[in-house]
């Protein structure tokens, strides 16, 4: 088990590790799409949610379940594969803030270029910190978008649509990577 006050990155990792990035990347998307820690074994998340999580776990009332899509996002900051794009993208129009914001982080860090017209629009976002991340994303996008590939770049311009490194998808024939 994952010390819950582990931060972020080393929890994730470290349950990728112990679970395989599939199963990892299945607990943050099905938390991201809005099924609550009681859709996910309690380890996955525990590992999302942290000590946080423990908290929201021991007192399940209240209107704070869209804390656990924050946390599922956050999550695919670290984890990752292609099938995320979709509540990666449906979480761009949550209602709570906390969650757009989240899912614009991941469109940044996986250069997601699946719709970048949903992507501009959160830059009219009633909160300035949405705005901020979807300009963030934008540019992150742009910016890879420019960038040729070459033979030594870590991250192809079709590898940035995905969201893969291109040694991901070198491992993706390997056990250890296979999806269950």
């Amino acid at each position: 088990m994952v010390p819950v006050s582990d931060p972020p990155r080393s929890r994730v990792h470290a349950a990728v590790r112990e679970h395989g990035e599939a199963a990892v990347v299945g607990w943050c998307t099905e938390l991201l799409r809005g099924s609550g820690p009681h859709g996910v074994p309690r380890e996955g998340a525990l590992v999302l949610g942290g000590r946080h999580g423990v908290a929201l776990l021991a007192d399940p009332g209240g209107d704070h379940a869209w804390w656990w899509q924050v946390w599922g996002a956050r999550g695919l900051l670290h984890a990752w594969h292609p099938d995320a794009v979709g509540p990666v993208l449906a979480a761009l129009d949550h209602q709570q803030w906390r969650v757009r914001e989240g899912a614009l982080r991941v469109v940044a860090r996986r250069r997601l270029d699946h719709d970048l017209q949903r992507v501009a629009d959160r830059q009219d976002d009633p909160v300035a910190r949405v705005r901020a991340a979807a300009g963030r994303a934008l540019a992150r996008i742009e910016a890879a978008d420019r960038q040729p590939a070459t033979a030594g770049s870590s991250v192809s311009s079709s590898h940035a649509r995905t969201g893969q490194s291109s040694a991901a998808s070198a491992d993706r024939g390997s056990p250890s990577n296979a999806r269950t």
